[in-house]
């Protein structure tokens, strides 16, 4: 469940031309791997009775995102829970955030490339080498050398046929956002 900061603007482009805002409650918002990295959607049937082509999703300024809540949960989160988790919390974590560190630059740029390839299975070596470009073109947005660097062992490290490129991306993604999440736990002092 989305919950404070400026929310989630989610624009569709219907296939016959324009395009139509949604509202960001047709979003169906999972886990993708653990608590790094989260998977929005829209269901294909919704998508094809409204004439949709292609969806964009934009995540505003400190927005988080709330578990809802499951029956018989032994420990469910609480209003004050979610109180203090959007308010002191999440400001804690935009002022780290705000920093500007490589890793969480270089994440947001590896979860760009993610994107940009296919959900499951392996690519083709024309996609895989031209994901860069296809994704990012000429701009090198701030941690992209990390995330260039990372992109190359990824592509070295996968050519064999281990893992998908989309893993291994996915993999150092988490790594780069674990770094984060320790330094968060460790500058609010609470929490595991």
């Amino acid at each position: 469940m989305v919950h404070g900061g400026e929310g989630i603007r989610v624009v569709a482009r219907l296939r016959q031309g324009g395009s139509i805002d949604l509202p960001a409650e047709a979003l169906t918002i999972t886990t993708s791997r653990g608590h790094s990295a989260i998977k929005m959607s829209l269901p294909g049937d919704f998508l094809h009775r409204r004439g949709i082509a292609d969806v964009a999703v934009t995540v505003g300024a400190d927005v988080s995102l709330v578990p809802e809540p499951v029956a018989g949960d032994a420990m469910p989160q609480t209003a004050q829970d979610i109180a203090v988790a959007t308010g002191p919390l999440r400001l804690a974590a935009s002022h780290l955030l705000a920093q500007g560190d490589t890793h969480v630059a270089a994440s947001a740029v590896l979860n760009r490339l993610v994107n940009a390839l296919p959900p499951r299975g392996r690519t083709t070596t024309v996609r895989r080498d031209g994901v860069w470009s296809k994704t990012l073109g000429q701009s090198t947005p701030p941690g992209a050398d990390l995330a260039r660097s990372t992109l190359k062992r990824c592509q070295d490290h996968t050519a064999g046929g281990y893992a998908s490129l989309r893993q291994c991306l996915g993999s150092y993604h988490d790594i780069f956002i674990g770094r984060l999440n320790n330094d968060y736990w460790s500058a609010v002092k609470t929490g595991s």
